[in-house]
């Protein structure tokens, strides 16, 4: 998968000030879909909150062709997230922050395997969020 390759990459390389500023916005983001905003307008935030953070990790691979390689699936899996469920709820986005965090915690700590390992599970989540019935 390339973003577990890339994360190996990005940990390496991530800045204490994307660290912080993940889990800031990932904490508003909380925040938001814990009813401080309405949830269309959190809804927004936590979409491109979510495509930022990958997209973060794939470009410190800095080869184009990848990060575009990267995109095309990424587009697929918002196609399926609309085909395939009739509405996204609070509770599957909160558990999106929470696996978001899990990684951002690990590479707090310089754990970057133990970041690739959340991410991983983040994956599975997500996708039986998509496709389970």
């Amino acid at each position: 998968m390339i973003e577990t390759y890339a994360l190996r990459t990005f940990g390496e390389t991530v800045t204490p000030e994307w660290l912080a500023g993940m889990r800031s916005r990932h904490e508003e983001c909380r925040r938001e879909l814990g009813g401080a905003v309405l949830f269309e307008e959190a809804l927004p935030h936590m979409t491109a909150l979510d495509r930022k953070l990958h997209r973060d990790i794939v470009e410190a691979l800095d080869n184009r062709a990848i990060l575009e390689t990267h995109a095309r699936p990424q587009d697929n899996i918002g196609m399926a997230k609309r085909v395939h469920q009739r509405s996204v709820f609070r509770g599957q986005l909160l558990d999106t922050i929470d696996e978001h965090l899990s990684v951002v915690e690990a590479l707090e700590r310089g754990d970057v395997e133990g970041a690739v390992a959340s991410l991983a599970a983040h994956f599975g989540g997500a996708t039986h969020r998509v496709f389970a019935i």
